[in-house]
């Protein structure tokens, strides 16, 4: 029997809702309402703002976002800004790394890629500043040293005191996660920056569970593709969290939230925050 073709284009449709509703269900309300969402960068690679822009993050949190993961350097003057790549002249008409410049040769430098007007580059301690009551909001520092020609030991420590007085400014504590692939970096900021999480960012679920067990940290920051749900629920009955990244799209959100971590931080975050609902 030959079904009409709009018959044929509704049991499709229905069977694909179908399988997508059945996704939704694998997780529960209650399993839902604990996974802290984040913006990744504010709202993501795919958005009209720069990664790490003030106006991102803003807009991020002005969703109703639990709070956003920002990457973070530090200048040669020891001032915190918001900015990913190695240099500034991948993101910004200026060259050079971050550690060689003052915050004074850097507050005016505008980030590429904008589609929302002028995007500046952004002090942690300006754009902490511009969040009211910061500290309601879950922060996930990224910390990105592309290590200056100095001691490791001293350019860590530098980079942690800096962040220690951030911190203090705006009394921040327990909503705050430090991200490295630094052993060394981490470890001082276990010992001097004891309010926050301390998150490994390892290549594969095996490293990041050996390495941040036996360093007693309280978690992995690992891409979504690189962790099964059954391997989050081995983290979490070891004691440690889970923050998942590289999670693009709505398929992907869906996909993070059944594996039931602690944070999902997303390129899509107007989908997650509707999904996490």
């Amino acid at each position: 029997m030959n079904l009409p073709k709009s018959l044929v284009f509704l049991v499709f449709f229905l069977g694909i809702s179908w399988s997508a509703c059945k996704e939704k269900l694998l997780i529960s309300v209650a399993e839902k309402e604990s996974i802290v969402g984040l913006g990744h960068g504010g709202m993501g690679i795919n958005s009209g703002f720069p990664l790490n822009s003030e106006e991102g993050i803003n807009k991020c949190l002005a969703l109703g976002l639990d709070g956003s993961e920002l990457d973070v350097q530090m200048t040669a003057d020891s001032v915190l800004v918001a900015f990913h790549d190695v240099d500034l002249s991948d993101a910004t008409k200026l060259e050079g790394r971050i550690h060689e410049k003052t915050w004074e040769e850097l507050k005016a430098v505008s980030l590429s890629g904008s589609l929302r007007g002028e995007c500046l580059l952004v002090s942690l301690t300006d754009l902490l500043g511009g969040v009211e009551n910061p500290g309601e909001y879950f922060f996930t520092f990224d910390c990105k040293l592309h290590k200056a020609n100095m001691d490791d030991d001293t350019y860590n420590n530098q980079f942690v005191r800096a962040f220690k007085r951030v911190l203090d400014l705006f009394q921040l504590g327990d909503r705050i996660a430090i991200e490295s692939q630094d052993e060394q970096f981490l470890t001082i900021c276990q010992q001097s920056l004891p309010q926050c999480g301390i998150y490994y960012y390892p290549s594969s679920f095996e490293e990041g569970f050996a390495f941040a067990t036996s360093r007693g940290f309280d978690g992995i920051t690992i891409a979504s593709d690189n962790i099964t749900a059954a391997e989050v629920q081995k983290a979490h009955q070891a004691g440690l969290k889970v923050a998942l990244w590289n999670v693009k799209s709505g398929s992907d959100n869906w996909d993070a939230i059944n594996k039931r971590p602690d944070f999902i931080q997303s390129d899509d975050p107007r989908h997650l925050k509707n999904a996490l609902k």
